[in-house]
């Protein structure tokens, strides 16, 4: 830990501070992969400037830079943290929570707190219906859930007779990673990432879940932070020749005027 500030130190507060803003951005986004298209190049013709003898016209490329062209969502194991809240849910392994919209679409998530509404409604924390629906009765001393989904509960200290309340469900895609993202914890199906294929929470393909247990943050602020900084760097040393031409091109617009 202390070789990394110590290499934040070198690099200067000039480097540090625009970029972590940037670094805050990636930490909410929750695991998400950038991907970038080739250097772009657009040729801008001179005619009126001599390159030979046959008084050709001459040509000038310039970079465009390197276009964001998609992102990729990334879904990691990560370390389990105990919350002791009966609706705060981990899953372990692979497959997503499915939330209903107001409009009835179904959307995905892997966030994991959960509480009830003024119904009694497990909702999310955006207040999307958790699909299959579980209500959460009045009186309740006593909430479990098992690895495999199930909700029991102890209504009015009643142990003698636990009330099922149903079968928390999952959802796991083919290519979850190009799940489209819509903010607020939210994935939506696309063409790419296939049909969702639902069942229970345990069953071959599915993960489990975890009650009372939150998911650590994966993301390692200060290593990323110093990634963030080395691709600055590499950026400023490649933007040096397109900086050049640049000014090539600015000085004989001047000589042309």
């Amino acid at each position: 830990m202390r070789q990394h500030f110590h290499q934040l130190r070198e690099a200067g507060p000039g480097v540090v501070a625009p970029l972590y803003a940037t670094l805050v951005l990636c930490c909410m986004a929750g695991g998400c992969a950038v991907v970038f298209a080739d250097n772009t190049v657009s040729t801008v013709h001179q005619s009126d400037t001599v390159v030979s003898d046959e008084q050709q016209a001459a040509e000038l490329q310039t970079a465009d830079g390197f276009p964001v062209v998609g992102a990729t969502s990334q879904f990691m194991p990560a370390a389990l943290e105990c919350t002791r809240r009966p609706l705060d849910i981990a899953i372990g392994g692979d497959g997503f929570f499915q939330l209903q919209l107001p409009n009835g679409e179904t959307r995905y998530t892997r966030y994991d707190k959960f509480h009830p509404d003024a119904d009694g409604q497990v909702v999310s924390a955006g207040r999307y219906l958790l699909t299959p629906p579980i209500t959460v009765p009045i009186g309740l001393t006593h909430l479990e859930i098992g690895i495999d989904g199930i909700v029991i509960c102890v209504e009015d200290g009643d142990t003698a007779h636990p009330g099922n309340l149903g079968q928390i469900q999952l959802a796991i895609f083919q290519n979850p990673a190009v799940l489209s993202s819509e903010g607020s914890n939210l994935l939506a199906q696309t063409t790419a990432s296939g049909d969702a294929v639902v069942g229970n929470a345990s069953d071959p393909g599915f993960g489990i879940l975890c009650q009372a247990c939150l998911k650590d943050s994966r993301v390692e602020p200060v290593p990323e932070l110093i990634s963030l900084i080395s691709a600055e760097h590499a950026y400023i040393v490649k933007s040096k020749p397109t900086r050049a031409g640049d000014e090539q091109l600015f000085t004989a617009t001047g000589i042309q005027r």
